[in-house]
């Protein structure tokens, strides 16, 4: 190459390095021109995560918490010293008020027991909460319904409380009356002991539903409101009283109920530093709405939950192959209560019409869970029927179990209805699953003597036999239309019996 051509591409060179470096300030004078203050584009998860995260949802103090810290230059603190942080918070509360300082209060006191375990702070967000939705005549107003923190000040105070009253070393939670501690002062609670009896028996063992995981159902019926949803156990005992039905309550029933914890004067009481409640408690089945400061709030229970821890731990599991094979097993299952193998639900309604299940062949009462949790999650059904349960050795003769059914149905609708004035009670709907369905045939149909002349043609009467045993052959294969009973429904039935009890297996089985 020539000196002159080394000479151009060494201009060429340095213009191109000028160019290059021209580019770059340029960019870098962009870069420190952009706005301090722009936006991001984000898509609508990312977004409805950043409106809706709090303590509760993500565990992290939503904006509006941040914010408050922000303003009284807390946000620091509360990372290092959150008590002390809390502790300021609630001095300016209660000097200037505010409701987004008490909302504030309400999710940071939660976010704080969350980490911390203090049950005095749990109690604090179920107390600065209540003193948001209910801030009494001339408190002030309570949060709006159509704000953002709305239902998060629902749930800090259903959270806390149930957290805040549970005991320390176990799942359960302590609703007897005394004195908590709150972080700025003490907590009296009273209760009322009838508020504890549910049908003549006593409730123990209250566990928060939201500890609980629901497993084997496919849909979970909870039902939005106030208050702490628990799973109470019924004690181990007969029933005090006389109220019809209750004899026929499972002994191991769980029940759907909700802790309400109504204070005085919240926002008083959070001035003065001392609060004052009463621990209110209401089973699911009896009351739905609670009224406070003149409005109704509907009360959050989960009856999912209830039944599938009750069958979780119901004996109830191990009777389907000894049910098959052995007598005298349900009698001992059974114990005091549903004796007779008939057993309620829920508390007798004499408005309501009965529905009848009864399961089939190796099988058990607790087969219907799913059923069970269906109808009792459709307000049309739940409102207009109750929910009865049969259940049998499945290894006895059809027509002696049909004959226990029918006489089960009978002493049922005596005990609960001697008068026969209850109109819904003679609209009996009752359910067959297998070998049930045949149980179910039999409250519906007229047999005369068929049965009885299939094995002799000997009269009844001529048989030389014990009463008792006369009684048992006339229930077991003579058999009339039961009057009470409106419809049958089979599901699965053998109507023409199954073509399994001709094989030889069956047959050895039989």
């Amino acid at each position: 190459m020539t000196r002159s051509g080394n000479s151009s591409r060494l201009r060429y060179c340095r213009g191109a390095l000028s160019d290059g470096v021209l580019l770059v300030s340029f960019s870098l004078l962009a870069a420190s021109c952009a706005a301090p203050v722009g936006v991001t584009r984000v898509d609508t998860q990312t977004s409805y995560r950043l409106l809706t995260s709090s303590a509760v949802a993500s565990g992290q103090p939503s904006e509006n918490a941040q914010r408050i810290l922000r303003r009284y230059l807390l946000l620091d603190a509360f990372e290092k010293n959150p008590a002390e942080a809390l502790s300021t918070l609630h001095r300016a509360f209660v000097r200037d008020g505010g409701e987004d300082r008490l909302v504030a209060l309400a999710e940071l006191s939660f976010l704080h027991a969350e980490k911390s375990k203090e049950r005095s702070h749990y109690l604090a967000a179920a107390v600065y909460a209540y003193a948001l939705l209910f801030p009494g005549a001339r408190q002030g107003a309570a949060v709006h319904p159509v704000s953002r923190q709305y239902r998060l000040v629902y749930d800090l105070y259903n959270l806390g409380l149930a957290e805040g009253l549970r005991r320390a070393n176990g799942d359960e939670v302590d609703l007897t009356p005394g004195t908590r501690s709150l972080p700025f002062g003490p907590l009296d609670i009273t209760i009322a002991d009838e508020d504890f009896v549910w049908l003549g028996y006593r409730l123990d063992h209250f566990i928060p539903a939201t500890s609980l995981a629901v497993r084997g159902l496919r849909n979970r019926y909870w039902r939005t409101g106030v208050g702490a949803a628990l799973v109470a156990s019924v004690a181990q005992q007969e029933a005090m009283g006389t109220v019809p039905g209750a004899a026929r309550i499972g002994a191991t029933t769980r029940i759907p109920v909700t802790a309400f914890l109504r204070l005085e004067d919240a926002r008083g009481d959070l001035a003065a530093g001392a609060v004052k409640g009463r621990l209110e408690l209401y089973p699911e089945d009896k009351v739905r709405h609670v009224t406070v400061d003149g409005r109704e709030q509907p009360l959050e229970s989960d009856p999912t939950a209830a039944m599938a821890l009750w069958l979780e731990h119901s004996p109830v599991w191990d009777t389907e192959m000894r049910g098959l094979l052995q007598k005298g097993v349900m009698e001992s299952i059974a114990r005091d209560r549903g004796h007779d193998g008939l057993f309620l639900l829920e508390p007798f309604r004499a408005d309501r019409i009965p529905l009848v299940l009864v399961h089939g062949t190796y099988s058990n009462p607790a087969r219907w869970a799913e059923l069970v949790n269906e109808l009792r999650g459709d307000p049309r059904i739940r409102d207009h029927y109750q929910l009865w349960l049969f259940t049998y050795e499945t290894g006895a003769p059809i027509g002696y179990s049909a004959g226990k059914l029918r006489a089960a149905l009978e002493r049922t609708l005596k005990e609960v209805d001697p008068t026969g004035t209850a109109p819904a009670l003679r609209r009996m709907v009752v359910i067959g699953h297998s070998q049930g369905g045949l149980l179910a045939k039999l409250t519906v149909v007229d047999s005369g003597d068929r049965f009885w002349r299939s094995m002799t043609k000997v009269p009844l009467d001529s048989v030389d036999v014990s009463p008792h045993v006369r009684e048992i052959l006339q229930q077991s294969l003579f058999f009339t239309p039961q009057p009470f009973v409106e419809r049958v429904i089979f599901v699965a039935t053998p109507h023409r019996g199954s073509y399994l009890a001709g094989w030889r297996l069956g047959q050895f089985g039989s």
